[in-house]
């Protein structure tokens, strides 16, 4: 994971708990998609990356659920995180999770089922190719037998 960015500077850099405003001068300043929020204080400027104390705000929403084994979270600043499946290669915009089966399996399964097809009927193509030029060699080779004994005879009738 790339470092993660501090919270803007303030004039008071103490943790939330010994400031002494009221919690609810403090505001919850979010980030860029997928990243963490932080915490400014409307009355003394201080920033923290921590919830403070009596914090009467919303609850902050629950982590998302962990990503399944072959798949990285991508994210470039200025630009929309997506997922990437690092055995198949597919790409999303949504976060997969591990219960639900990727799409790529089957459309690779598709297309392997489709180059195996092909990679048959070109094969059988070969195959009565090289079946149709033996048959062709037989008939000229019998072909060839045929003129030669037609030859031995003529020249039979000259005598």
């Amino acid at each position: 994971h790339p470092p993660m960015p501090m919270p803007p500077i303030g004039r008071a850099r103490q943790p939330p708990a010994a400031i002494g405003p009221p919690p609810s001068l403090w505001k919850e300043i979010a980030q860029a998609p997928g990243e963490k929020s932080y915490f400014y204080n409307t009355l003394t400027g201080a920033t923290s990356w921590e919830r403070p104390a009596g914090w009467g705000g919303s609850a902050p929403p629950p982590p998302p659920p962990a990503l399944p084994p072959q798949w990285q979270e991508v994210s470039e600043p200025g630009a929309k995180t997506y997922y990437w499946n690092t055995v198949t290669r597919e790409v999303s915009w949504f976060r997969p999770s591990a219960g639900e089966p990727s799409a790529a399996p089957a459309a690779l399964a598709q297309a392997r089922l489709a180059q195996a097809t092909r990679e048959r009927a070109a094969a059988e193509a070969v195959a009565a190719a090289e079946e149709a030029a033996y048959e062709l060699a037989e008939s000229m080779a019998e072909l060839a037998l045929a003129e030669q004994q037609f030859a031995e005879h003529r020249t039979g009738w000259g005598r």
